[in-house]
């Protein structure tokens, strides 16, 4: 495992979360902390931390020899699409109304990104640059107040989950768009 800036218990918890979220860690599995301390390389503090989060984010839930994982389920999906639709809805409401010009220039640079990337079916970059797009959209409404692009960014773990199938075989990007 590579580590940043962020702090140990962060890193794990991201690690976790994303090997849930892609199902290296399938629903049902049993966590334990030794389990974890051994696949990671590091102490049970961080994996502690990291689990009472996952927790929090209704990932896992202890079960008493461990945690179980209870993953993403389609009404999970389902949700998260309702949730980032009224969002994403309202923030592009105030971005059209307090736009600049360079605003709108920086958003039709990711827009043609975006395209760029879609037509070479390079899915990790499409996720990058929706990313961008997301996040710039709802940071340019009233005042550029960052309090969407935060909420939306926070989703974006639990959506990005649906791109694996377009990274594991070419003709399926257009699908899941």
């Amino acid at each position: 495992m590579e580590f940043k800036s962020i702090s140990l218990a962060s890193q794990v918890f991201e690690k976790l979360e994303e090997n849930i979220i892609t199902g290296v860690y399938p629903r049902g599995e049993i966590l334990t902390e030794m389990k974890l301390v051994e696949q990671l390389g590091v102490s049970r503090t961080p994996i502690r931390e990291a689990l009472r989060r996952l927790e929090q984010e209704h990932l896992i839930r202890e079960c008493g020899r461990g945690a179980v994982v209870l993953g993403i389920t389609a009404q999970d999906v389902i949700d998260i699409m309702e949730v980032r639709q009224q969002l994403e809805g309202t923030a592009t409401y105030y971005a059209t109304k307090n736009a600049t010009a360079e605003d709108l220039d920086k958003l039709r640079h990711i827009t043609e990104l975006q395209e760029f990337y879609y037509t070479r079916q390079n899915a990790e970059k499409l996720r990058e640059m929706e990313d961008h797009l997301y996040a710039r959209r709802a940071a340019y409404h009233s005042g550029h107040s960052y309090q969407y692009a935060s909420q939306i960014s926070a989703l974006s773990p639990h959506f990005h989950f649906q791109w694996r199938p377009a990274e594991q075989g070419c003709g399926r990007t257009s699908e899941n768009l």
